[in-house]
């Protein structure tokens, strides 16, 4: 059944432009009115564009179901106007995406909420195409008290760190070939950090240099408790 305005056209044109407006509905939703000083840059930065989808991606999209982790938290805060409709779609996808990865989303959305208490702005991307096999979406961290963060930073600056959320737990071969993929990316994308979700943890490895943290890794997935020093859980990413 077709709104009455698309009657007149095929039932494939009719459909065509159902999706479209339902599309740009989606496109055009905006972040609620709230002063200014209370919405973190990266939250403005979806106003500035006019657009949710920009930050979500299409969410219907495994690679970016770390966008779906934001919307729908900040979604329970009261911080984005979201019809029912909307809402609707967006629990589906949670839903189906848990089944999938709920331990990694527990893991993440805990490290995600403590980068935040610490003053860190957190941008989601989708990795680059060297990286699609090994993770699931890239996080650009900002620290606030490192440098000025504007919009312009945010959408065009390199972050201060990379952060990278890998598809499964990580094996030594993995380890290997993740780091000679990250040798080939160029200077700015080169992280700092990597996530590594272990269970239903989110481990931040720092990057100094690439090779030694590659190495400690490595020593960490073949100990059994998973700890090394120089390594930190998503509860302490200072």
């Amino acid at each position: 059944v077709y709104p009455s305005h698309l009657r007149f056209l095929s039932p494939d044109k009719a459909l065509i432009v159902s999706f479209l407006l339902g599309h740009f509905k989606i496109i055009f939703m905006r972040v609620a009115a709230l002063p200014a000083d209370t919405i973190p840059y990266s939250f403005r930065l979806i106003e500035a564009r006019g657009r949710v989808s920009d930050r979500m991606g299409w969410i219907t999209d495994q690679k970016q179901f770390l966008t779906a982790i934001e919307v729908m938290h900040l979604h329970s805060q009261g911080k984005l106007l979201l019809s029912d409709e909307m809402f609707r779609v967006l629990a589906i996808a949670m839903e189906r995406i848990n089944f999938e990865y709920g331990p990694a989303m527990t893991a993440v959305m805990r490290g995600y909420a403590n980068l935040r208490a610490k003053g860190h702005f957190v941008t989601f991307h989708s990795p680059p195409p060297m990286l699609q096999r090994y993770c699931y979406a890239v996080w650009h961290i900002f620290q606030a008290f490192n440098r000025p963060v504007t919009r312009k930073t945010l959408q065009t600056g390199p972050p201060d760190f990379l952060l990278f959320i890998p598809r499964a737990d990580l094996t030594p071969n993995t380890l290997h070939n993740i780091s000679q993929t990250l040798q080939r990316l160029p200077d700015p994308l080169c992280p700092h950090m990597i996530g590594i979700v272990h269970g239903s943890k989110l481990t931040f490895a720092r990057i100094y240099p690439l090779a030694v943290a590659l190495h400690r890794m490595d020593r960490q997935i073949k100990a059994p408790q998973f700890q090394h020093p120089g390594i930190c859980n998503g509860e302490d990413t200072d």
